[in-house]
């Protein structure tokens, strides 16, 4: 607790935050509760890094940035899935929907929907006494025995109805906005185009989780060629195509307000992800993004990024899994080397070799304290790779 309380303190100092009135920095309420609000701020905003060293920029700091997945770390969320109008609407952009929050002690739900069941009558919480309602065998786990307890978790959620509110799976408020207007636009937006017809399809294992509870399947990360991790978002069930989507999208959008709106439409990017020739063939980049903000139509300079400000590349021990001849010519990671000799398209896989040193300690910790290690060993990371740069003795390894 005494590592929390002090990391705490030294987020709302760095943020300038005033200490809400109730905190008091020893309670476990307490500190649970701010480091919510601590999340909440984090999902909505980047990374920053200020102190940017020229061999930082030689790796391509600042305008190449590389994102992966990391499936060793998984956040236990509560089985039940999301009903009625929301669920249609997730459905239709192949997006997850489950309720992320973490469930009670002991139980197969969250808090939230244990009192909702209670209130309808069903009083069978525990976690595997509701597999054995279902017709699964927790000891024997199989798919089939997965796809019983979705069938009755869907139930059960239309039982307790709408007006529960159930917490999004897509926590970035710039993701959950574009959704609402995509899915009033074109419901398949989110669909993987039509396949390129050639004598090779080129395929990637996403991976799928058999465990009694429900988990995550991981992070997404952002990460800039230096070395500087920007981003991360939990990513569920697998890691889908419609998911890497939004977290590309509300990162670029918050990567363009660290910009003056004049270079909005001459910056250019780089953009590396070992799955690129699915992503890139998805319907959503095939016409403008519906983009807006609070000020009305200020976005709307951006909604052509993907296509204008952005240059797809996959990395260099991905590019060679590719079959189709297509993947190699319009994603070759030597696109990048005209500006960025040095370019660092492989730093996910050597700061994940780093991070998931953490897998153990991270995976056992509830949703809240989860996120909020995660949040502070970013920080801490960011902070010594910037320290690494200034002090030439200290080398860091990365891979070209």
């Amino acid at each position: 607790m005494g590592y929390y309380r002090y990391d705490v303190l030294c987020e709302i100092r760095e943020r300038g935050l005033e200490q809400p009135i109730g905190f008091d920095g020893h309670s476990s309420r307490s500190i649970n509760e701010m480091m919510a609000k601590i999340t909440k701020l984090r999902e909505n905003e980047i990374y920053k890094h200020t102190h940017c060293h020229p061999d930082c920029i030689k790796r391509g700091c600042g305008k190449l940035c590389v994102m992966d997945g990391l499936h060793k770390f998984s956040c236990v969320h509560c089985l039940m899935e999301i009903s009625g109008e929301k669920e249609k609407a997730m459905n239709a952009l192949n997006l997850p929907t489950v309720c992320p929050e973490t469930p009670v002690d002991g139980s197969a739900f969250c808090d939230i929907h244990c009192k909702a069941l209670c209130e309808k009558g069903f009083e069978i919480l525990g976690l595997r006494d509701f597999l054995l309602h279902c017709g699964a065998n927790p000891s024997n786990y199989t798919k089939d025995d997965r796809k019983k307890v979705r069938a009755r978790t869907i139930e059960l959620s239309l039982l307790i109805g709408e007006n529960v509110k159930t917490p999004s799976a897509i926590a970035n408020y710039t993701s959950r906005n574009l959704i609402d207007k995509v899915t009033r636009k074109d419901p398949s937006a989110f669909d993987r185009a039509e396949e390129i017809p050639e004598e090779m399809t080129c395929t990637k294992d996403l991976g799928n989780a058999q465990q009694l509870r429900g988990h995550s399947r991981g992070i997404l990360a952002m990460i800039e060629g230096g070395g500087i991790i920007r981003s991360w978002c939990h990513i569920y069930r697998s890691e889908s195509l419609s998911q890497a989507a939004l977290f590309v999208i509300a990162f670029f959008l918050m990567k363009f307000r660290e910009l003056q709106e004049s270079q909005w439409a001459s910056q250019k990017f780089y953009l590396s992800y070992d799955n690129m020739c699915q992503l890139a063939n998805m319907k959503i980049w095939r016409s403008p993004l519906p983009l807006t903000d609070k000020e009305g139509s200020r976005l709307n300079i951006l909604s052509n990024m993907w296509t204008q400000n952005i240059t797809k590349i996959i990395d260099v021990l991905h590019i060679n899994n590719h079959k189709r001849e297509s993947c190699k010519t319009l994603y070759n990671p030597d696109l990048m080397k005209n500006e960025f000799e040095d370019g660092n398209s492989m730093v996910c896989e050597a700061t994940f070799s780093w991070l998931g040193k953490y897998k153990k300690i991270i995976n056992s910790l509830p949703k809240t304290r989860f996120e909020f290690l995660l949040h502070r060993l970013i920080i801490h990371r960011n902070q010594y790779t910037e320290y690494c740069y200034r002090v030439t003795t200290v080398k860091i390894v990365y891979w070209k």
